[in-house]
């Protein structure tokens, strides 16, 4: 059986409509050849063999060399599975592009530290499990700070709910 190790084919102008492309169980290296595919919501890449290398300075590159690359420039990603790879940092993705992101899974790789979500405000779920993390980001703890002070105050706003019903129920 073949398994791809390239994405040289996949060219963004003959797939302009893509909304969800699998590429689980191959042999990429890197996910930053991911061509810029305007309409892609998912992009699944679990089990691949993909590191946490930055992606190659080009060109057209903004912003010092630091523009929208890679992963980067995929902004209408809302989910993306990285999966059982081996990825042992979060900065050199560069997710922070990923505007729209809503679901990031990173569980069996390699990470230590958690940073570089920063910019991630539409995440609301986060599988990091099986990596080997020592330590968390400080916009990282304050953003899950955020998201338990929310779910407090849904939780509070159910139970009083839950109250009002029990009380027209008993009326």
């Amino acid at each position: 059986r073949s398994k791809i190790r390239e994405l040289e084919g996949l060219r963004a102008q003959d797939f302009c409509n893509l909304r969800e492309l699998i590429l689980d169980g191959n042999l990429l290296p890197t996910c930053h050849t991911v061509p810029r595919l305007p309409a892609l919501t998912l992009l699944r890449l679990n089990h691949n063999q993909i590191t946490s290398t930055p992606p190659p300075r080009e060109a057209g590159d903004t912003l010092n060399g630091h523009g929208p690359r890679g992963l980067g420039q995929l902004s209408t990603l809302e989910v993306l599975q990285l999966g059982f790879n081996q990825i042992t940092e979060l900065p050199p993705l560069h997710l922070s592009g990923l505007q729209a992101l809503r679901v990031l899974h990173l569980q069996g790789n390699e990470i230590a530290r958690v940073d570089g979500l920063q910019h991630l405000h539409e995440l609301r779920e986060l599988v990091l499990d099986r990596n080997k993390i020592k330590a968390l980001d400080a916009t990282v703890q304050g953003a899950f700070q955020a998201i338990d002070t929310q779910l407090q105050q849904r939780v509070a706003a159910a139970a009083e709910l839950l109250e009002r019903a029990k009380a027209l129920e008993a009326a």
